[in-house]
């Protein structure tokens, strides 16, 4: 080989040895990047892992948290209550002694000893139409409860009737109670509540609130509305202490007398709690701007087993929609620990039913205070 051909030779090969050097350089720098990205996915992993193991033990933890709620609740109920009343009776089969009463969806039809026969609902009407009159009416209470804080938050207030041995919780009266003056049924209702939170809830009335139902019967009257506004007005603690539940309807659709009763009301500082709810989910924010904090929902709506039309809105985005606009959502009904469970799921805490407690007489002296 001449000196010019291997001249010629070396650099070329010279050139090949840069190259592969570099080459060889590029590749265990793109590994060496591999291998730390996978290092880092192989970390991060690891923390994805144990993050979702810590979350699956504090909801682990939770659920059975909620579930020795449920189990404790009805112990704690009766044991408070009987301490707030002073009741210690049981409950009987019912009977059927109200046929034109409307009854709270959480309660049940009546409580009490048995009674040997039915009484008849004028027998029932003309009780009631005379403790309305005397005011002498007797106040039934029934816990809200709180299953986060296993406590009862507020009550539900029941007139408490005894005919013929048969005990008898009334929430509101059908417009068919004609021998009764609803719209001083209501003012009373109000009235003995308010007695009954000042003398024997005290400081504790306002973490516990008494709701007690009102209807149009109530806002018709000027009378009666002036005289349940003077009482809380007198009494500004008692804005606290009381919540007065109404339906959404009437709320959202007032005639321009109830409108202006009802702003007269909200006036003394008095809450309202909405009863169901029938209109679209986006619309349920127009309730926190007519002075409503609670909204009360029954738990076959909310579960969805009762629709009045086929794409009505699902209890789960009225559960959503409600707490989104700031209101308490309460449900009602309950009556089993299925119910419970399911009512959870969906995010809401406040419940109420025969599963945690019936409603509970208050003593009569306690009542008339």
């Amino acid at each position: 080989m001449t000196p010019e051909a291997a001249a010629a030779i070396y650099p070329s090969q010279t050139a090949i040895l840069i190259v592969a050097s570099l080459l060889s350089a590029c590749a265990l720098a793109l590994a060496c990047m591999a291998f730390f990205q996978a290092q880092r996915q192989a970390a991060e992993f690891t923390r994805f892992s144990r993050s979702i193991e810590i979350a699956l033990s504090r909801l682990s933890a939770q659920v059975e948290a909620g579930n020795r709620a449920v189990e404790d609740i009805e112990t704690w109920v009766g044991e408070e209550l009987s301490r707030l009343s002073g009741s210690n009776s049981a409950p009987s089969e019912p009977a059927d002694t109200m046929q034109n009463i409307v009854q709270h969806p959480s309660a049940k039809k009546s409580q009490g000893r048995k009674a040997p026969a039915p009484a008849g609902g004028g027998q029932a009407e003309n009780a009631l139409a005379e403790a309305v009159s005397s005011g002498a009416l007797e106040l039934s209470l029934q816990p809200i409860i709180s299953i986060a804080r296993n406590a009862a938050v507020g009550f539900d207030t029941f007139a408490h009737l005894e005919i013929d041995g048969a005990a008898e919780d009334i929430y509101r009266l059908s417009s068919t109670a004609s021998r009764v003056d609803r719209a001083a049924f209501e003012r009373l209702l109000v009235t003995r509540a308010a007695e009954t939170a000042r003398r024997r809830l005290g400081p504790r009335s306002g973490s516990m609130p008494l709701h007690c139902p009102i209807s149009e019967a109530l806002l018709d009257d000027e009378t009666a509305c002036e005289a349940v506004s003077s009482l809380i007005s007198s009494h500004p603690a008692l804005s606290k202490s009381i919540v007065l539940s109404l339906g959404s309807a009437l709320l959202r659709e007032p005639t321009p007398v109830q409108r202006e009763r009802l702003s007269q009301l909200l006036q003394t500082g008095i809450s309202f709690a909405a009863e169901g709810w029938d209109g679209p989910a986006g619309s349920i924010s127009e309730l926190r701007d007519l002075g409503v904090v609670f909204l009360k929902l029954d738990a076959n709506r909310l579960l969805d087993r009762e629709k009045s039309r086929r794409k009505q809105v699902s209890g789960r985005d009225l559960a959503v929609a409600g707490s989104e606009s700031g209101l308490e959502i309460i449900a009602t009904g309950i009556m089993t620990d299925e119910d419970a469970v399911n009512i959870l799921d969906l995010g809401v805490d406040l419940m109420i039913g025969d599963r945690f407690s019936e409603p509970k007489r208050l003593r009569s002296t306690e009542a008339a205070a």
